[in-house]
This record gives structure tokens, C-alpha cells and sequence, in this order.
């Protein structure tokens, strides 16, 4: 796939000769969350490094970034678990909702054993599934209320998440829940109950390493530009390298530490920046922030600023008497570049434009 990509920046730019060319190697991030530092991992980026070189000449402006960084995950911690575990978290009764799902797959499927027909399936075809790369259409495949509920061999844990814990969320009675990778949302409009949940998460320590899972929890007035988007979570807790930040564990909903599962290595802050070129500065000195590198790159092309745009130009990446270092950025009102999107394009889709769906 990185052969895939360089050899179609390569033709665009032999045949289109274009002002800006943006290649994106997405499954760098792929690969190392699953191996992290293997030889496969170096491998893969000696050939990002030989691919680079062939594609680069001598007069191109080159800015090669990344949207975070990777550290190893030493440690899970399932926030969902801990907010339960201490009371900010309430399910509803177990039994009944199991009661209810139960009736309604013995209404649909008149008395059919679908688990031990799908079991019996799965374990004789999956093998092969993997082999031809179908694993995930033929789970997709299998009804989900079944799929919750078939051991997976290699893990004792499901083909799938369990899609139920959502469901089961007494929202009413709770004053929190999170996402993966520190989103809380606060349910209650109590600011002394939110602020001790705040100051009980930066308390929250690894009994067995001793090591603090959160470097702080931040409000989201403090974190976001005004106005701060409806959907936003209202606390972000931005953890320590080495530690892994999940919801739930899909197979004990109640656990709150545990060893790294899928991932080898997850997401950090800091990420990359390099950039060189005749308009480059030398040994430029910046702090950037990743919102930094939308404006920079739109006054680097002489393009106008939306003007609500978050992040500054970074004057200092540009080489002294550039065009770009000694001209003024140019803004825009935000709506005239926004335009209207489609309300048929779907999140799924757009996603899937940018990479990060297959």
C-alpha cells in the first residue's frame, strides 16, 4: 500500500505538475500501533525514506508531518470501569435487559439455536476466512445480538465489542460517562460533584506500577474556542505515555487496569514535524500545535485564512525574504470557504475518504 501511494504521487506529479501535493501514509500508524518498534516497523519506514528520496527534487518545499505521536502501551485503563467502580457510573438491571433481548432473538428466530449454529460455523471456517482476508465481512454477516455472544478462541474475548453496555446506561442516575481516550461527558448539573470528579481522576494511580494514569483533567472552556461545539466533551483527561485509555473492557465491563491488548503502542501528543526547502528556514526554533499547520500551509500558498479558523501562522518556519515571511496573511469569513456540504455524504464516507476506514 505505501508502494501503492508513492507511485500515484509520483504520476500526479510527473502529469500534473501541481502547486501542492499532499501524500498521506496512513498505515504507518497502523502497523506500529500493532508492532511498534519490530523490524518490520524500521523496515517500513526505510522504505518511506527511499520512496521520499525519489519522489523529492532539489526545488520542492517539503513538509512532512504527523497528527500525534506513538509511545509503547504498558498499561490499560478502562475509564468506564473506574467510573462505575467509584460511583459516577450507573447500569441499569443486568437481568432484565437480558430478559428482554432473549425474547425478542426467541420471537425472531422461532426457537433456532443461531449460537451453536454460528459457533459451529465459525470455528470450522475462520481459519480460512483469515487466510483470505475475509475475517471481518464474515462477521459482519452474523447477526449482531449472535456475535456478542461466540467466544473467540485466540483471547476469550468476542469477535466484536459488546454493543449492549450503552444500552444498559442508566444516564438518569449517572453523573458520567466516557469515550476511548479521555472524553468524559458530565451528566449532572452539580459543579461540586463534577469538580470532585475531576479532582478524584487526577488522583487515580497504577496499584501495581504506582505510576499516575492522567498528567491533568482539563475543562473543556479551557481546551476549546468559543463557541464550544455542542457535541464536545466537557472534560478531557490527557494521560500518561505508556498507558492506554479505553471505555469499557469488552469481556469484564467491571475491570479498570489490565495489560495492553490489541495495540503494542497507542497515541502521545507529540508528534513529527520536519520541513526543508528554499522557502524553509533553517534550524527554524517552533513550538507547533497541529491546528498551527492548516493556516501556515494556507499562507505558504499565498491562500486566504478563514477567520475561524483555530491555529496561528507559524512565521518562523518560513525562510527570511520569502514571499510567505514577508507577506501579511490574507483572511476570509469562514462560511464563504466552507460552503454547504451534502447532507447525504455520511461520516462513514467521509472517513473513509481521509483514509482512516477501509
Amino acid at each position: 500500500m505505501i508502494h501503492q501511494r508513492f507511485d500515484v504521487a509520483t504520476w500526479l506529479k510527473e502529469t500534473e505538475s501541481p502547486d501542492l501535493l499532499n501524500l498521506t501514509l496512513f498505515y504507518i500508524n497502523h502497523l506500529q500501533h500493532k508492532a511498534w518498534d519490530d523490524d518490520a516497523v524500521k523496515q517500513l519506514w526505510m522504505t518511506v525514506d527511499q520512496r521520499l528520496s525519489e519522489l523529492i527534487d532539489d526545488g520542492d518545499d517539503v513538509i512532512i508531518h504527523s497528527d500525534h505521536g506513538l509511545a509503547k502501551t504498558e498499561r490499560v485503563f478502562y475509564l468506564n470501569g473506574w467510573l462505575r467502580r467509584e460511583g459516577y457510573l450507573q447500569l441499569r438491571d443486568d437481568t432484565k435487559v437480558n430478559h428482554a433481548a432473549a425474547s425478542k432473538v426467541a420471537d425472531r428466530y422461532s426457537g433456532l439455536d443461531w449460537t451453536d449454529v454460528v459457533t459451529t460455523a465459525w470455528d470450522t471456517g475462520r481459519s480460512t476466512a483469515q487466510r483470505l482476508g475475509v475475517e471481518n465481512l464474515l462477521s459482519n454477516l452474523i447477526p449482531n445480538r449472535v456475535r456478542r455472544s461466540i467466544p473467540n478462541g485466540d483471547s476469550g474475548g468476542r469477535i466484536v465489542d459488546a454493543s449492549s453496555f450503552e444500552q444498559r446506561i442508566d444516564f438518569e442516575a449517572s453523573d458520567a460517562v466516557a469515550l476511548p481516550h479521555g472524553l468524559i461527558y458530565v451528566l449532572t448539573d452539580d459543579d461540586a460533584r463534577r469538580d470532585e470528579l475531576m479532582t478524584a481522576l487526577a488522583a487515580v494511580s497504577d496499584g501495581q506500577t504506582g505510576t499516575s494514569v492522567f498528567t491533568s483533567i482539563e475543562l473543556a472552556d479551557d481546551v476549546y474556542s468559543e463557541p464550544i461545539p455542542q457535541d464536545a466533551p466537557d472534560l478531557i483527561a490527557r494521560w500518561t505515555s505508556g498507558f492506554e485509555i479505553k471505555d469499557i473492557n469488552a469481556d469484564e465491563e467491571s475491570r479498570v487496569f489490565g495489560p495492553p491488548q490489541k495495540f503494542r503502542a497507542d497515541n502521545r501528543p507529540d508528534g513529527t514535524l520536519i520541513a526543508a526547502g528554499p522557502r524553509i528556514a533553517e534550524d527554524a526554533a517552533i513550538n507547533p500545535h497541529l491546528i498551527d499547520l492548516a493556516p501556515t500551509l494556507l499562507h505558504f500558498h499565498g491562500a486566504p485564512i478563514p477567520d475561524d479558523l483555530d491555529g496561528v501562522v507559524l512565521d518562523d518556519l518560513y525562510a527570511p525574504e520569502s514571499k510567505p515571511a514577508i507577506s501579511t496573511p490574507e483572511t476570509i469569513p469562514g462560511e464563504e470557504i466552507r460552503g454547504d456540504r451534502s447532507t447525504s455524504e455520511s461520516v462513514e464516507d467521509r472517513l473513509q475518504e481521509l483514509g482512516y476506514l477501509e
